[in-house]
């Protein structure tokens, strides 16, 4: 099921950011903690460094990577077990 859409007011926000009554707050996509930016800080840099987290969080855990990386490893090995003396595994 699909989350609901963005109000009117707050279409403008990055994901991950939300409004709060004490600013506004980051939901880290790893962990799903919350984290709160003051009410000092305006809704312009909170657009900044959520886009900021976003970039950084993204670029640092992609499971398709990880999984991907896997699956080359374990055909590899598999590979030079069940192989006829002599077989060079090439990189």
């Amino acid at each position: 099921m699909s989350p609901a859409p963005r109000r009117l007011q707050n279409r403008g926000l990055e994901p991950n950011l939300h409004p709060h009554p004490k600013g506004f707050r980051y939901k880290e996509p790893r962990t799903g903690k919350y984290r709160y930016f003051g009410k000092a800080v305006t809704r312009e840099a909170a657009n900044k460094a959520a886009r900021t987290l976003n970039r950084l969080l993204a670029t640092h855990s992609s499971l398709v990577n990880r999984i991907a990386g896997q699956g080359r490893d374990r055909c590899v090995r598999s590979l030079s077990r069940s192989s006829p003396r002599g077989f060079q595994r090439s990189p």
